[in-house]
């Protein structure tokens, strides 16, 4: 429901000394009685105020759904007292702001191969930084190790087990957060 949403998102936000003047919280009931108390005063935890912060994504014209998912994100931001504004803004600005680290928070997406290498591609330096890191500074020798290991694999087994333990280094991680995927169907 909303309320644990917000609680859930309240939680861990306190386990890892988040404060707030006033704590986000959801008020259940009915349609006419529910909805949410926003957070205010949002404290980092060595107690100075959050700063506000920009969400970058592409505007509605270029994609609809990211430009949607944008607003939301901002709104359930927003509900746990994080001061977010999204922007629109044109693609080529966001890649150029993740390559310069020019940025808070950007929405990218991509087009995926059936065969999963962009789990190594996107995140070990195949996008343009030299010391192994991908264009947001991400680094990680566990990713490395197996990225190594999955490209040298010979059996598409072997692939397959290497390709869920990466996507396993990525989630705990969390160098990006996977938000949705466009299914594609062709009829022929």
């Amino acid at each position: 429901t909303t309320e644990e949403r917000i609680a859930e998102g309240g939680r861990i936000m306190k386990e890892a000394g988040y404060t707030w003047d006033v704590e986000p919280a959801g008020i259940a009931g009915s349609a006419r009685d529910a909805g949410v108390i926003y957070g205010e005063g949002l404290k980092l935890p060595d107690g100075s105020a959050f700063p506000d912060i920009t969400l970058q994504a592409p505007a509605p014209g270029y994609d609809p759904k990211r430009a949607t998912a944008a607003i939301y994100i901002e709104q359930w931001m927003r509900i746990l007292g994080i001061p977010v504004t999204a922007e629109y803004t044109p693609f080529n600005t966001i890649r150029a702001n993740e390559n310069s680290g020019e940025f808070d928070i950007i929405m990218l997406g991509w087009g995926l191969t059936a065969f999963p290498s962009y789990l190594c591609d996107f995140f070990t330096g195949a996008t343009g930084v030299g010391d192994g890191s991908d264009n947001i500074g991400y680094v990680s020798p566990a990713l490395n190790e197996t990225c190594a290991e999955f490209y040298g694999a010979t059996e598409l087994e072997q692939a397959r087990e290497l390709a869920f333990k990466l996507q396993e280094i990525l989630a705990t991680e969390l160098p990006y957060i996977t938000l949705f995927t466009n299914p594609i169907y062709d009829a022929y």
